[in-house]
């Protein structure tokens, strides 16, 4: 199936970034756009971010974008990954400290 929500982990540095990362996607797609605000450099917070999402969106496939963010941001979102057997991707778009390719 398609993607039905697209949950962007930010920092505060980074805010207006998702912000506008936010409004390229809604040139395109009208899909629903969750901030989550994280901390970039602790990873348990990063890892228990992702695992609480992923609760929440038990009944549905979950893919996580290891690309962009810090190289915390990335390890912990690789390490999220594995322990809820999610599909990884490493160059779209969804989680993100700095750029607009994916983990935005």
């Amino acid at each position: 199936g398609a993607i039905d929500r697209i949950y962007l982990l930010h920092s505060q540095e980074t805010k207006k970034i998702a912000l506008k990362i936010k409004t390229l996607v809604n040139k395109v797609s009208e899909k629903e756009i969750i901030f989550q605000k994280i901390e970039p450099f602790h990873m348990e917070s990063i890892v228990n971010t992702i695992l609480e999402i992923h609760k929440n969106e038990s009944k549905n496939r979950i893919f996580v974008n290891i690309t962009g963010g810090t190289n915390i941001m990335a390890g912990a979102a690789c390490a999220a990954s594995f322990f809820i057997v999610s599909f990884i991707i490493s160059s779209i778009l969804f989680f993100s400290n700095h750029y607009f390719p994916f983990l935005l």
